[in-house]
């Protein structure tokens, strides 16, 4: 993993559905599996432990469609998201969640030493939004 980078796995955002004829159980999946400063920032953070996940679209899930979606975030040096915008996805339907998700999150600053600290921040936040099979 590069430095600047952390690495997340959480939970599922929503209940459990049949798939075609029941045969197989898809449980929907949302995870942030990194984040990772820009070029351009001196320092970097990573959301607080409980940081809200964004929704599966409803849609999406019932036709079985997995997705990605890297949302560039600019945080504040109090740790909350100023502007969010979409780097790029692979299915639109995902976009709106995954941005109104990572506004919604406060982060914690790490800056490397001898970079000074508090001062905002540019983080690449990529959400992957899957099915658990188990």
């Amino acid at each position: 993993m590069a430095a600047g980078s952390v690495m997340f796995t959480a939970g599922c955002q929503s209940r459990s559905w049949n798939c075609g004829a029941g045969v197989a159980q898809l449980q929907p999946l949302v995870t942030l599996e990194s984040v990772t400063s820009t070029k351009d920032s001196l320092s970097w953070g990573y959301p607080y432990f409980r940081f809200p996940l964004p929704s599966f679209p409803f849609e999406m899930q019932r036709a079985g469609i997995a997705g990605e979606v890297i949302v560039r975030a600019n945080v504040g040096v109090d740790g909350v998201v100023q502007a969010a915008s979409i780097v790029r996805s692979t299915q639109r339907e995902f976009e709106e969640v995954a941005l109104l998700g990572v506004q919604r999150w406060r982060f914690v600053e790490y800056a490397p030493l001898g970079a000074p600290a508090h001062q905002s921040y540019t983080v690449d936040c990529v959400i992957v939004f899957g099915f658990d099979e188990s």
